[in-house]
């Protein structure tokens, strides 16, 4: 795991951008080999920011059918913690088709985090337990947003 203040070093961050440009030309490259990378060098994708402390949690399981490839927790302070519930896709999947409609990967994506916004709002007792929050919990309001 890289540490956020080593990216500061130009021959580190450089390294890691040109693994994962390698890896994302390979045609075989496929979701899994993404997930990997991107678990290995969590900071390189999700940046700190100094004003926020942040958690990155790779395959969170909530539910009996649910899995997010990546979770970045972040601390809103006063707000309690602001999740974002990540779905990778295979770089070599485009998401559009030639004639501009959104692919079968995309829609299969766009339709996963459909179903984990219904998980959540079904089973709200459950969410706020595996996802604490401030603002859940006092006003209800669930703190998402979701990425593919």
């Amino acid at each position: 795991m890289t540490r956020w203040f080593l990216l500061n070093k130009a021959s580190l961050r450089d390294n890691i951008i040109s693994h994962w440009e390698t890896l994302i030309a390979d045609s075989s490259t496929g979701e899994r080999k993404c997930q990997a990378f991107i678990q290995e060098h969590p900071a390189f994708f999700f940046p700190h920011n100094s004003f926020e402390e942040q958690v990155v949690i790779s395959k969170l399981k909530f539910g009996a059918d649910y899995e997010s490839d990546f979770i970045n927790c972040c601390n809103n302070r006063s707000m309690g913690f602001g999740y974002q519930l990540i779905e990778l896709e295979s770089p070599n999947t485009p998401p559009f088709t030639k004639e501009g409609k959104p692919s079968a990967r995309l829609t299969t994506a766009v339709q996963q985090i459909l179903d984990w916004q219904l998980w959540i709002k079904r089973n709200t007792a459950e969410a706020k337990r595996i996802f604490p929050s401030k603002e859940f919990n006092v006003g209800g309001h669930p703190n998402f947003r979701y990425l593919i």
